[in-house]
């Protein structure tokens, strides 16, 4: 099983004039590789603006997969281009620490926006299992 752990945004900024001030925004939150998720028609729309955020001094790497809905197959795709980027894998892989898991199941557990509207109720040990499948 590959899991893989999305990390929800502390804010969302949006509207005239964001995208160009998004470099600002990844560099306060310690950002310094992207990996932008597109289909081809916005990454032919938006290649200029990518570029900006390269010439701010951030690592950007695209993957323009999404030509169509998401399945499992897709999600390969974007997964292994993730992997060819060198985009860490793994929890161990970016410094957590094993004996941090208990706490970060601890702290899932109480983000009850996401548990409610998930279509299958989700445990702790739920939530234990996939951590350590992550780690």
């Amino acid at each position: 099983m590959n899991t893989v752990i999305l990390q929800q945004p502390k804010r969302l900024v949006f509207g005239n004039g964001s995208s160009r001030e998004a470099p600002a925004e990844f560099i306060v939150q310690g950002w310094k590789r992207l990996f932008v998720v597109t289909s081809p028609p916005v990454l032919a729309t938006h290649g200029a603006l990518f570029a900006g955020w390269r010439r701010a001094g951030l690592d950007v790497a695209t993957c323009a997969a999404v030509d169509r809905e998401p399945e499992i197959a897709l999600f390969e795709k974007v997964l292994a281009a993730a992997r060819e980027c060198g985009i860490p894998q793994r929890l161990r892989d970016v410094g957590v620490p094993e004996a941090a898991l208990p706490r970060l199941v601890k702290e899932a557990m109480k983000v009850t926006r996401l548990l409610k509207n998930n279509p299958r109720e989700l445990t702790a040990t739920d939530a234990e299992a996939i951590y350590h499948g992550a780690y």
